[in-house]
């Protein structure tokens, strides 16, 4: 990518390989910019395939706050508005992510499938936060000024960051097939955010997140109880139908079922069925 100014940074899927001003060499790109001017030339590493929607390039005048801890299980940073520095604990945040992946990797039987980890907090960011590949982009509106932040919404920013992550394996590194199998990653995103925050014991010092699953089933009740409800795996005729299926169902109702299923059959066959689809669909479409 080319950006004007050296200050900018850019984000895509891959790792940074090279930032240099622009020689003028690549015959296409210099076809798209005005010689007179001067540019960089951001370039990545090339990223194993992967599903359209999950796909993200940004770039802005971030500032950028890398993970110290050499030991992480992958590269980390975060991106955010310099006006917004002081509202994070990227300590912790870091921390979350790094005993997140670990617990992951334990649980599914498959290590983390991408290159680096990138958090980037953007303004007025129409949803909450997505699981674009190695590239997780948040609204920033989590970052409220600490004097404002209550153990609430820290443990709400955290169980999102787990939510997010756990989409590196579930939807990321195997996409469903189509929209009505959306439960396949949103339902099992939920319930694996909820079983890490509150079975991980690094998370020991979260208060009552216990009430995940709790809050999950009393959403999952009342969606339920209403003329719009509909099954977990619904059908979805296209594209803009599926924009109707992101809601309390094929969120927390599904991860409620999960959460049964999994008392139902035993924790190991769930784990074993985890690790057996995700080896045999990898980096594919089921």
């Amino acid at each position: 990518m080319l950006t004007q100014s050296e200050e900018w940074k850019v984000i895509a899927n891959g790792a940074s390989t090279s930032i240099a001003p622009f020689d003028g060499q690549d015959q296409l790109l210099k076809n798209l910019v005005n010689s007179d001017e001067k540019f960089w030339l951001h370039k990545f590493e090339q990223c194993p395939a992967i599903s359209t929607y999950i796909y993200n390039m940004c770039a802005g005048q971030f500032d950028v706050i890398e993970n110290p801890d050499k030991d992480a299980v992958v590269p980390m940073r975060i991106f955010l508005r310099a006006s917004k520095r002081d509202n994070i604990d990227d300590t912790e945040l870091f921390r979350v992510v790094n005993e997140g992946i670990k617990f992951y990797e334990e649980y599914t039987g498959v290590k983390y499938p991408w290159q680096k980890y990138d958090q980037i907090f953007c303004p007025e960011f129409r949803i909450g936060a997505m699981e674009n590949v190695g590239a997780i982009t948040f609204n920033d509106g989590y970052l409220q000024p600490k004097d404002a932040t209550t153990d609430y919404l820290r443990l709400m920013l955290h169980y999102v960051a787990l939510h997010e992550l756990a989409h590196m394996w579930f939807g990321d590194l195997v996409t469903m097939e189509w929209w009505n199998d959306l439960w396949l990653k949103e339902s099992f995103a939920d319930f694996m955010a909820g079983t890490n925050i509150t079975r991980n014991p690094a998370f020991a010092n979260y208060k009552n997140s216990d009430q995940l699953f709790l809050n999950f089933l009393l959403h999952a009740l009342s969606a339920d109880i209403k003329k719009t409800t509909h099954p977990i795996q619904s059908v979805v005729n296209n594209t803009e139908d599926a924009v109707n299926v992101f809601d309390q169902i094929s969120y927390e109702k599904g991860a409620s079922f999960i959460k049964q299923l999994s008392n139902f059959v035993g924790e190991k066959v769930l784990t074993d069925g985890m690790n057996e689809y995700f080896t045999k669909f990898a980096l594919k479409n089921t």
